[in-house]
């Protein structure tokens, strides 16, 4: 379910495992962790959700830390500006969500950081993927052994993406 790029399934699902009282904390953050791990949707599906819905999370969790603790996990998969500009508007509001004031701010920090590493960085790395590309595809059986370590190095540059995306 954490996969869907339907909101309205989305919001179910958290808003289910808000109200199932069978659901382990930890539990909990696994089914949050499923969405904002699923790519680009997801992280923008829970950034919307803890900014419209961060008390009804407080009020779960019973403390304002798991909230901050939950943002700081989310902060680390943001990587684009409008994402950014949510957590800004997170940190605009009143009322509770002031106790993190600073969780909100190392997040924001830290969103920035992974923007700018991926605005330096971006342009290398898919060049040397689709140069890794190039070379998988085009050489013959003989360059068995370079096109295996141009594959490790895909992998590895592909991880790279992954995690900052």
């Amino acid at each position: 379910l954490g996969c869907s790029k339907d909101k309205k399934i989305l919001y179910n699902y958290i808003d289910k495992a808000l109200k199932s009282g069978d659901i382990r904390k930890q539990d909990f953050n696994a089914v949050l962790a499923s969405i904002y791990n699923s790519g680009e949707y997801g992280v923008n599906t829970m950034l919307d959700f803890v900014v419209n819905y961060h008390e009804r999370l407080r009020e779960y969790y019973g403390n304002w830390n798991d909230v901050g603790a939950l943002i700081s996990k989310l902060a680390s998969r943001i990587s684009t500006e409008k994402q950014i500009a949510k957590l800004n508007e997170l940190n605009a509001k009143e009322g509770g969500i002031k106790n993190i004031t600073s969780s909100i701010n190392d997040g924001i920090s830290f969103a920035r950081e992974n923007l700018l590493w991926y605005n330096n960085y971006s342009i290398l790395i898919n060049s040397r993927l689709n140069e890794a590309i190039r070379i998988i595809e085009y050489k013959s059986p003989a360059s068995t052994v370079v096109a295996n370590n141009w594959v490790v190095l895909m992998t590895v540059f592909s991880l790279i993406v992954y995690i900052i995306s």
